[in-house]
């Protein structure tokens, strides 16, 4: 819908995956969203307790087969981050039991940092509550990278005038992008 704008002419400027169609649209590269799997460690605990020592080692490689017994919580199927989170099911041969599913990724990383279900989350949305693990103390939310990133741009129409401000705006993002940062660790933050 965001491309369909923009080759409209009804916005300067858009944010999000690469263009599907980039005839006549200049991309930007501005920053890579990294994929995450947010696992409290109560869930861990209730439900694959003889699992654990194997799945917090250092060199195990998680996979999100390892927590099929467990809940989830996922964004809504129509979105990318949903749509991700079941390409990723897919691949690993598995369907998960989703107690909850939200249009809001807050509502399921909230929930998620409660101990209701693991989540798979880009690493953009987590820099909000970053203070908030901290705050929960190590080893409670595990936070394993997941095989899969996306190039987030920022698009503009070649053909057409870039305001002044449409420009500053891309700088601040081109500032801000590169304070996200997040570097996920087995012991959360």
């Amino acid at each position: 819908a965001l491309e369909q704008l923009l080759l409209a002419g009804k916005v300067d400027l858009i944010l999000g995956r690469f263009p599907e169609d980039a005839l006549g649209i200049v991309s930007e590269t501005v920053w890579m969203e990294r994929y995450l799997l947010i696992v409290p460690d109560c869930i861990i605990n209730q439900y694959i307790p003889e699992k654990k020592e194997a799945i917090l080692s250092e060199d195990y490689q998680v996979s999100l087969k390892d927590f099929e017994q467990c809940p989830f919580l996922a964004s809504r199927k129509g979105s990318l981050v949903g749509q991700v989170f079941r390409d990723f099911c897919a691949q690993s041969n598995m369907s998960p039991e989703i107690v909850l599913e939200s249009h809001s990724i807050n509502i399921v990383i909230a929930l998620c940092l409660e101990g209701m279900g693991i989540l798979v989350c880009p690493n953009v949305f987590l820099n909000q509550y970053y203070e908030k693990i901290q705050r929960m103390g190590k080893g409670k939310i595990h936070i394993f990278s997941l095989p899969y990133s996306d190039r987030i741009a920022a698009s503009r129409l070649e053909s057409k005038y870039f305001p002044h401000s449409a420009c500053k705006f891309l700088d601040a993002i081109r500032k801000v992008s590169q304070e996200i940062s997040f570097i996920p660790s087995r012991d959360g933050l």
